[in-house]
């Protein structure tokens, strides 16, 4: 049964494929699912848990294995239809479900794979990273975001009273660089360097995709990548705001504890978004796969499911007078 919860994620992108072959209001069905919906039935459920499991399940991980298809499928279909539009409400409605689907879901079931021991399956990851223009992330957050979280050396960590554009701002350019340093570090030439060839499939890419369909297609591409990517952006922002890790006196940080990250209990957040809201669990041990992951009692609590704290976290005031009492109402100190 819980596989089949875990499958909700391939419904939704079923059901926003629908809404896009309906046509004109319909093809804002993703967008209102997942922002409409999904923080509705959060806010009826917001404890609602189901039961980790002590093994992978095959049937859960076959929706994240297929997910480049179906994703890709849609990228395509959903250009092609934008592309032959005349109507200005639906080629919106295209822009902004097929954003949330490619953030939502593509980027979450990309950082799940990208977190794998099987080298094939974090290339899926990547695959549904650079549907995007943002391959460059999955190195960062493997390599700089885990071993550097709620420290001033990690751009995915937002300071306290940092809004969420200023946020994107240090994050987008931050982890970029992050990612070319450790690269340059890591690759004895630029041939080896992961970076070069996330930018270099991008290049192919949208050089074939001019060719095949104009500027508009591109025009399309490119506002799709947008949205995935500020999502991308807005989630960092809230699994971390204003937390941060004591510094010994020899400079180096404190361990990752539990109170380093924000975690959401909503049961629908957590099922569509792969466990996402377990943050802690997974900050303290990267390695474990989603169905396995579990609330730890030492977390720090966010009130809301994830669509309704990316919400607010676009209006910064409302946001700072949530969260910042939780935070320096604690004797862990903040960023």
């Amino acid at each position: 049964m819980q596989s089949l919860f875990y499958g909700s994620g391939f419904l939704i992108s079923a059901l926003t494929l629908w809404g896009f072959y309906l046509g004109e209001a319909w093809t804002f069905t993703g967008f209102f699912i997942l922002f409409g919906v999904v923080s509705g039935l959060d806010l009826l459920k917001p404890n609602f848990k189901i039961q980790a499991s002590l093994t992978k399940s095959p049937l859960s991980d076959f929706w994240l294995l297929i997910s480049p298809i179906y994703l890709t499928f849609s990228l395509f279909y959903s250009g092609y239809l934008f592309l032959h539009s005349t109507s200005t409400v639906e080629k919106w409605g295209l822009v902004l479900s097929e954003g949330t689907l490619l953030g939502a879901l593509g980027i979450t079931i990309a950082h799940e794979l990208i977190h794998r021991s099987e080298k094939w399956q974090r290339a899926l990851g990547v695959w549904n990273l650079q549907l995007v223009h943002f391959g460059h992330w999955g190195v960062e957050h493997v390599f700089g975001h885990h071993k550097n979280v709620a420290t001033p050396l990690d751009s995915a960590t937002a300071r306290l009273n940092q809004n969420l554009y200023q946020f994107w701002i240090q994050n987008y350019f931050g982890g970029f660089k992050s990612a070319w340093e450790f690269e340059a570090q890591r690759s004895k030439s630029l041939w080896q360097n992961r970076i070069i060839h996330y930018l270099t499939f991008s290049v192919v890419l949208i050089a074939a995709v001019f060719f095949m369909g104009s500027y508009q297609a591109l025009f399309f591409w490119f506002f799709v990548s947008f949205v995935a990517t500020v999502l991308l952006l807005s989630v960092d922002y809230i699994e971390h705001y204003g937390l941060l890790r004591q510094q010994k006196e020899n400079g180096l940080y404190e361990p990752v504890k539990p109170q380093h990250s924000w975690d959401s209990g909503s049961f629908f957040t957590n099922v569509i978004l792969l466990n996402l809201g377990l943050h802690t669990h997974h900050h303290l041990k990267a390695r474990l796969p989603f169905q396995q992951l579990q609330a730890n009692p030492e977390s720090r609590q966010m009130p809301y499911g994830y669509s309704v704290m990316v919400a607010l976290a676009f209006v910064p005031p409302l946001y700072f007078k949530l969260m910042n009492p939780k935070i320096l109402n604690t004797e862990t100190r903040s960023l």
